[in-house]
């Protein structure tokens, strides 16, 4: 919530912000980890919705956890965020 005030208030984006205080050598290494961190984070949600989806139907996860996977990335690259205004 922080990092988006920060965004809200300023205009930029956090990585911005911190490389106008800090080294840039410093804020790139901070990127990569919260990159790592992110990427990991969404890796253990999918294979948790694996892990749920084989405890309700008893068939293996990783079918599963990929299946979940490809719709989310589907999802992402095809469906637009913008709302829809219907009056």
């Amino acid at each position: 919530m922080v990092s988006g005030e920060i965004g809200r208030v300023t205009g930029c984006g956090l990585a911005k912000n911190l490389g106008d205080i800090l080294p840039r050598w410093t804020v790139l290494r901070l990127v990569a980890l919260l990159f790592v961190a992110n990427t990991i984070n969404i890796g253990a949600n999918l294979a948790a919705m694996g892990a749920a989806a084989q405890l309700s139907t008893g068939t293996p996860a990783l079918p599963f956890t990929i299946g979940f996977a490809a719709i989310s990335v589907t999802l992402q690259t095809f469906v637009s965020y913008a709302p829809t205004l219907d009056t």
